[in-house]
């Protein structure tokens, strides 16, 4: 049963091409207004907001059997994920994965 079972940790990069991100926009007396999702799209609109070179801590658990495999990663980000070092964002990330082996 032991032998069904992976555990794995590193380091990851992803590279960000595109966002779907929650406009908050306040008012003169500070109240936030209804907020909207906003898709960005390409280098361009999304270099404005958000870093495009990400790395990660990345940790996991999955279980194997036969050719299907089920498990879980966190995502722990080493880099600012915000643009703007005035704003820093490094918010913990979780994966769920079912995967099938074709070979």
């Amino acid at each position: 049963m032991v032998n069904h079972f992976t555990i794995g940790a590193g380091v990851a990069y992803s590279r960000v091409s595109g966002a779907l991100v929650q406009e908050q926009v306040v008012n003169g007396r500070g109240e936030l207004l209804a907020p909207e999702l906003v898709t960005l799209k390409g280098s361009e609109q999304t270099g404005r907001y958000l870093n495009q070179d990400i790395f990660y801590f990345k940790a996991g658990l999955s279980y194997k059997v036969g050719r299907f495999q089920a498990g879980i990663n966190i995502l722990a980000p080493l880099s600012n994920l915000s643009a703007s070092p005035k704003y820093p964002i490094r918010k913990v990330n979780g994966q769920l994965f079912l995967r099938f082996r074709v070979w």
